[in-house]
């Protein structure tokens, strides 16, 4: 998921995961990956998201972190 910068904090992507997390209405676990140097996507991962770092990992060059929601 990318939200173009000029419609950030706006709520979409927050609608955006809970659109997502209710049409899978099965799921247990969701794991994504986003460059770990990326503070704002860290913070909406962990803080409106409820994600937690399960790793820090590198690919290639670049540090990712891994995250992972339970329910």
């Amino acid at each position: 998921m990318c939200v173009i910068p000029e419609f950030q904090e706006k709520g979409i992507g927050t609608s955006v995961m809970e659109f997502v997390k209710s049409y899978y209405n099965d799921w247990n676990k969701f794991t994504l990956i986003t460059p770990a140097d990326k503070s704002e996507n860290v913070l909406f991962y962990t803080e409106k998201c409820g994600f937690y770092i399960q790793s820090l990992e590198m690919d290639g060059n670049v540090e990712v972190a891994r995250f992972i929601l339970e329910r």
